[in-house]
């Protein structure tokens, strides 16, 4: 017994490369859209909290309530492991350690300590005071640091330095 197959039906025609082709584009467009509409979100909330946070704590003359809210704030955006708002000393070169979070807990000790700026000037924390910007790092282990980075204690992967200047200063 012989049996024949006709292989023509499982080629396409112009037409139908073209309607493939035309879907194919339509998807690549679609999936672009919504990558955008993705990182267009990010962004709309980044700025949203960057705003709330500009209104939570610009009115606010008493420290303790301007750190509190502060920190409601920045938990509220990113949700860290941790939170520490030191103020820079330019006479002394020292920082001073006003607030230290960690999991929603003071770190008891750190509050009101002092650290010399020339103890963490190979850090993070002095390169921001230094430069007068702001950093985030991603990943300490994988991304490229402006400055060589020591870890003392538990480690940490993501980190973000904002100098808040008040007067200039």
């Amino acid at each position: 017994m012989v049996l024949f197959y006709d292989f023509r039906h499982l080629f396409f025609d112009d037409d139908e490369v073209r309607l493939v082709s035309l879907f194919a584009d339509k998807a690549a467009v679609a999936l672009e859209n919504a990558r955008l509409i993705t990182e267009l979100q990010r962004r709309t909330h980044e700025l949203s909290g960057l705003y709330d946070t500009a209104l939570a704590t610009s009115s606010v003359l008493d420290p303790d309530l301007l750190l509190t809210r502060l920190y409601e704030q920045v938990q509220r955006l990113f949700t860290p492991d941790a939170v520490i708002v030191s103020l820079y000393d330019a006479e002394t070169g020292n920082l001073q350690l006003t607030l230290a979070m960690e999991n929603g807990q003071v770190i008891p000790g750190m509050s009101g300590a002092q650290i010399s700026l020339a103890e963490s000037d190979s850090g993070l924390i002095g390169w921001v005071i230094r430069s007068g910007q702001p950093l985030l790092v991603g990943d300490i282990q994988q991304d490229d640091l402006p400055v060589h980075v020591r870890v003392h204690g538990r480690p940490i992967r993501t980190w973000l330095g904002v100098p808040l200047m008040g007067r200039d200063r």
